[in-house]
């Protein structure tokens, strides 16, 4: 088996690990996970999902955390996703 030259990291705590909890975790944790996730090499982050925070509790917050993530240049979204 000839495995590929590069893989890809893409790391989603944010969004897949959240939905775990049984309580929504309070934006300025997810904040501050974000601002800690690329200290470990991180530069591909889904950070949530835009659903309504009625159906899934958890990813309350991603349009604020949208709005952070921008700010930190070095960070990218998988280009899967967009901000609406």
């Amino acid at each position: 088996m000839k495995l590929p030259a590069k893989a890809a990291i893409i790391e989603v705590l944010l969004r897949d690990g959240l939905q775990n909890e049984a309580r929504p975790v309070p934006l300025p944790v997810k904040i501050d996970c974000l601002h800690k996730l690329p200290g470990a090499g991180l530069r591909e982050i889904e950070i949530g999902a835009f659903v309504d925070p009625r159906r899934v509790p958890q990813m309350a917050g991603t349009r604020e955390l949208a709005a952070e993530i921008q700010k930190r240049t070095f960070l990218t979204f998988p280009s899967k996703y967009a901000i609406i």
